[in-house]
């Protein structure tokens, strides 16, 4: 094989005749990846590194694949009813997502950084960021931020209804399955007070045309996490418009529209 340069690199290939025995198999199967990306994954091997205690009988086990310097984070907890299981498998499951993604071939890629940040922790869910910065060999470098906010026992997305409702207190909210009683939900009602929450706190910001800031529509399908000031919203990963570190909604701001399940409020 000769690379760009023209250099001569002599390559033995093998086939795959089977996939090794790997505690992450179920990733390649649920993925339906085919045998190449399959033997891939069942060659990963993670290293605990550091642990971080900031909730009571909760530590956080950090994990890092060396080769990809992509790190992650599980729950272990000291507390029996606090049960993490279901958590560390979706946990786990992104992991695995954010290192095949580091591995699959893309030609204009030279690197790729990912980076998570832990936002909001209590014993009932948990919120966090996911940042990519991916460098290329002939453009500019493009960073993504992905939103994620969890329930603690379930290990499944929270969606934004359970948070905050906004809709008339005799109003039914539509099951997060309901894709378009949702989006009408979110359009007509959700859209018009968030934008105007944030068009009060952060006037100046919220002129911007850039990433359509300054229309309601933009605000009505956001991506979302819990910090420990607010409500962070931003957009789906889109290069640069995902990224809104700025766009905090106080939880004193959303008092009278906070879903008693969660008992959301700030964190010192």
């Amino acid at each position: 094989w000769l690379d760009r340069t023209g250099k001569k690199i002599n390559l033995i290939l093998n086939p795959i005749s089977s996939i090794p025995a790997s505690k992450f198999n179920y990733f390649s199967q649920t993925n339906d990846l085919d045998l190449y990306d399959a033997y891939k994954i069942s060659k990963i091997n993670l290293t605990k590194g550091k642990t971080d205690k900031t909730l009571k009988n909760v530590s956080i086990d950090w994990f890092l694949e060396r080769e990809s310097g992509v790190s992650f984070f599980r729950l272990r907890s000291l507390n029996k009813k606090l049960k993490v299981d279901n958590l560390n498998v979706a946990l786990e499951t992104m992991h695995l997502a954010l290192i095949q993604n580091y591995f699959r071939l893309k030609p204009d890629r030279k690197d790729l950084n990912v980076s998570v940040e832990i936002l909001y922790l209590t014993k009932d869910l948990i919120s966090f960021k996911i940042i990519s910065n991916s460098i290329f060999k002939t453009q500019s470098s493009s960073k993504s931020q992905q939103l994620v906010t969890l329930d603690i026992q379930t290990g499944k997305q929270i969606d934004l209804e359970s948070l905050v409702w906004f809709g008339k207190k005799t109003d039914k909210k539509p099951s997060s399955t309901d894709v378009q009683a949702t989006y009408e939900y979110r359009k007509y009602v959700f859209a018009s007070k968030i934008f105007s929450i944030l068009k009060t706190l952060y006037p100046d910001k919220m002129k911007n045309t850039s990433c359509g800031l300054n229309k309601v529509d933009t605000w009505a399908v956001p991506a979302y996490a819990l910090t420990k000031k607010g409500l962070l919203l931003g957009f789906f990963p889109s290069g640069n418009c995902s990224i809104l570190d700025w766009a905090i909604i106080p939880y004193q701001s959303l008092t009278p529209y906070l879903e008693k399940k969660y008992s959301l409020n700030a964190i010192n």
